[in-house]
């Protein structure tokens, strides 16, 4: 059989969940190995679609990717720079790359397969807030990383289930997950997770018709503003003895020494940095290395650069590629993940982030082909 462009990367492309559930399963010996692998096929991908590559791109890959050097050699983070690599090159690849409707359900199914195995072989019989969650191989997950990945899983069963053509049984087995995940993330009381799936809930029952790519990208635009500028509103309303309870719990339980931890970080390394090094004093480790927040997450850790780079390729589509939009499905199951990353650092989150970059690699459909106009 002839090996195509075509075929080659449908094949990477493939490979690329189960890399993200190995991941899951042995992060404690393999990590660093798993994430410079996924950056390999990234760049592969890359290299055979090179319209998304236009000067703009490669040029502010070519920056992060010196920036994100500068800062390791400042502060030594292998693991949580090629994170960061992998996540710029799949938002390289966001909006500009077409793939068939068969790769695409390919890729679903793998994914909603392999994450519902994972969560259903945890044992949950101490969740709790804190509490510790056991996965098939005995790694210890807290309550909160347990509860994100339960919502990447939710998200990717229901995207398959939204396939189905009988409309009943779709709606019935949409809402028994729906039940479940709810129930588990109840458990977990992680509100971010929670507020995600709600709002999934809502886009999928009255998004009848996918966004435009013009509004697509104004939504997303927007989220991720207003994702970054979050924490320091919640650091000025914690600083004002306010009381608001979210969820029946307190909105202030913690974020603000986080964050406050986080924005200080950055204002003594502005421009590179300081990868994931703890830093502040008083501050613990736990906390230091993880901003819970996307965007923070990335200045803190590698600064200016990298940060304005991920920004702008998520909210870019290049001119080559002005014929294409994410499909309505992926663009709900998108725009549901930036609602947690206003308190999550999930899309650089150490082993979790990877079933989340696999949000950015490119279901996109054609316009043309079906008949949408941008």
């Amino acid at each position: 059989m002839k090996i195509t462009r075509e075929s080659f990367s449908a094949l990477t492309i493939t490979i690329m969940p189960l890399l993200s559930i190995i991941g899951l399963l042995f992060r404690n010996d393999n990590g660093t190995v798993l994430i410079a692998t996924m950056a390999l096929l990234l760049i592969l991908i890359l290299f055979n679609y090179r319209s998304a590559l236009d000067n703009n791109n490669l040029f502010l890959f070519f920056l992060s990717v010196v920036s994100v050097i500068i800062t390791n050699i400042m502060f030594p983070a292998l693991g949580v720079s090629l994170i960061v690599i992998n996540v710029l090159l799949a938002s390289i690849l966001f909006n500009n790359i077409y793939i068939s409707k068969r790769l695409y359900y390919r890729i679903r199914i793998i994914t909603s397969i392999s994450l519902l195995i994972y969560v259903l072989t945890c044992s949950t019989k101490s969740l709790a807030y804190y509490a510790a969650v056991k996965d098939a191989l005995g790694n210890n997950l807290n309550a909160n990383d347990y509860a994100l990945i339960v919502f990447i899983c939710y998200l990717n069963v229901v995207s398959v289930l939204d396939l189905m053509q009988k409309t009943k049984l779709k709606v019935f087995l949409i809402f028994v997950m729906s039940i479940g995940a709810g129930f588990l993330l109840y458990l977990s009381q992680c509100r971010t997770a929670i507020i995600g799936i709600i709002a999934f809930l809502v886009l999928i029952l009255f998004m009848k018709n996918r966004l435009t790519y013009y509004k697509f990208r104004r939504v997303t635009l927007w989220l991720l503003l207003l994702s970054f500028l979050f924490p320091l509103v919640y650091l000025f309303l914690s600083k004002q003895g306010i009381h608001v309870d979210v969820l029946g719990k307190s909105l202030f339980t913690g974020r603000q020494i986080i964050w406050e931890g986080a924005w200080n970080l950055i204002k003594q390394h502005p421009l590179f940095g300081c990868g994931n090094t703890p830093y502040a004093t008083g501050f613990t480790a736990a906390y230091e290395t993880s901003s819970h927040n996307f965007l923070l997450g990335v200045m803190k850790m590698f600064g200016l650069i990298p940060t304005i780079s991920v920004f702008w390729c998520l909210t870019r589509r290049v001119k080559y590629n002005s014929n294409l939009a994410q499909n309505r499905i992926m663009q709900i199951m998108f725009i549901s993940s930036l609602f947690v990353t206003f308190t999550e650092s999930s899309f650089v989150q150490s082993y979790i982030y990877l079933p989340y970059v696999m949000l950015l690699i490119p279901y996109a459909t054609n316009e043309e082909e079906t008949g949408d106009i941008i």
